[in-house]
């Protein structure tokens, strides 16, 4: 499995809303006991980054303020401390908006908008 499949396998669909879609749900449920897991993917746009300096971070975070977004950050170009500085500032701008942060390599971060959009049980 590629690197960009194993990132499209961690975006996963939230909970249905209304009444149809619960029952759908229940039913896809009761079958996934049966059969095993069924993952179902929503329409996400994954962007990469690879800042330099901890200032590029805010650009990041802007594209993450918009709804149905995700970002693969590579902190790997980035000196020790300031990848640190990036983490723990991407953790804060995840818990404004109600997203996730999750270490998916070395150097590498996947950030998400919501957190229901990443299936931790998928990752390698």
């Amino acid at each position: 499995m590629s690197f960009v499949e194993s990132i499209i396998h961690l975006v996963t669909v939230e909970e249905p809303d209304d009444e149809e879609e619960k029952e759908e749900t229940v039913q896809a449920k009761e079958a996934e006991k049966a059969n095993g897991p069924r993952t179902a993917l929503i329409p996400c746009h994954i962007s990469l980054f690879s800042p330099c300096v901890f200032e590029d971070v805010s650009k990041i975070s802007e594209f993450l303020k918009t709804p149905g977004t995700a970002a693969v950050i590579s902190a790997a170009r980035m000196s020790k401390e300031e990848a640190q500085r990036l983490v723990d500032f991407m953790h804060g701008a995840m818990y404004m908006t109600s997203g996730k942060i999750v270490k998916i390599g070395s150097d590498e971060y996947l950030c998400a908008h919501s957190a229901g959009m990443i299936n931790e049980k998928l990752r390698a």
